[in-house]
């Protein structure tokens, strides 16, 4: 068994210098900075996905906020899978049940649930976790707590699913109106969307994390001067974990509610589309 396992590795290590590519290589589509621009300028439903991402970039704050959170509310930077787990286990339960909600509801309507059931959700999760800290030895209220990490998980379609689904509706549409695809475009705009909005979430926690004495309380900590966070920096830091990016979801409904690529206007895009390709070939 041995001999054959050296003899496999002695045989890929030979690959890099034998092996040839036999794909030829084509450049793809180039994307400027002004391609961009005209893109988002000139598709009006693309540009309400982009503005109602912007809005609800507070979404982000509880990942980059995480490590923190950890620390004040269970107690260890270690516990930060915890929190983690928790909530992605809602996540991805929503993302595997969004095709059935938008088979019935459609995006917008789904978007728009989605971002309003995630305000409610994490309001209610602050509310359970304001009277745990005060109690944290009450085993309903555990239960609770992490029940409602959980729930509020079940939002992140709408932040990590939808708006790529709408964008390539967007896509659609401006193929529809001038004849063009504009995907490199647009999905370049939303990944940069993506990654600006994790900046400002990450920056905007920081904020809250300051003003929450966290980092006062850390050295007083380690000096031995006091043996935990008090009830007001965990009310605050879970303030910042679960209201403002509850609070910044439901803002993020107010573009959508003007987003009007759906049911028969989508359908007819669709078919409009198939039968300019089909008869194109």
């Amino acid at each position: 068994m041995y001999k054959r396992q050296i003899l496999g590795c002695v045989l890929f290590s030979f690959i890099p210098l034998f092996n040839k590519e036999r794909v030829p290589y084509v450049a793809g589509e180039k994307t400027t900075f002004k391609d961009m621009l005209a893109a988002l300028k000139n598709n009006k439903a693309f540009m309400l996905v982009i503005i109602s991402y912007f809005l609800g970039f507070g979404r982000q704050m509880a990942m980059g906020i995480q490590v923190q959170a950890a620390n004040v509310i269970l107690g260890s930077q270690n516990l930060v899978a915890v929190l983690g787990i928790v909530t992605a286990i809602g996540s991805m339960i929503s993302m595997a049940l969004c095709p059935v909600l938008i088979k019935k509801l459609g995006e917008k309507k789904v978007y728009l649930l989605l971002s309003i059931y995630g305000f409610v959700a994490s309001l209610l999760s602050f509310v359970v976790g304001y009277f745990w800290f005060r109690d944290p030895d009450n085993i309903v209220l555990t239960v609770l707590f992490y029940l409602f990490l959980f729930l509020i998980g079940l939002q992140f379609a709408a932040v990590t699913l939808m708006p790529m689904i709408m964008t390539a509706d967007c896509v659609d549409y401006y193929e529809y109106e001038t004849g063009k695809r504009m995907e490199g475009a647009a999905y370049s705009i939303l990944t940069l969307t993506i990654k600006v909005c994790l900046a400002l979430g990450t920056a905007l926690g920081l904020v809250f994390i300051q003003i929450s004495g966290y980092s006062d309380t850390v050295n007083q900590i380690t000096a031995g001067t006091v043996s935990g966070f008090s009830t007001k920096t965990k009310d605050l830091v879970f303030f910042a974990y679960t209201v403002v990016p509850g609070i910044l979801a439901l803002l993020s409904t107010i573009p959508m509610f003007k987003y009007d690529i759906v049911g028969e206007k989508k359908a007819r895009i669709a078919t409009e589309l198939a039968a300019r390709r089909k008869s194109a070939e």
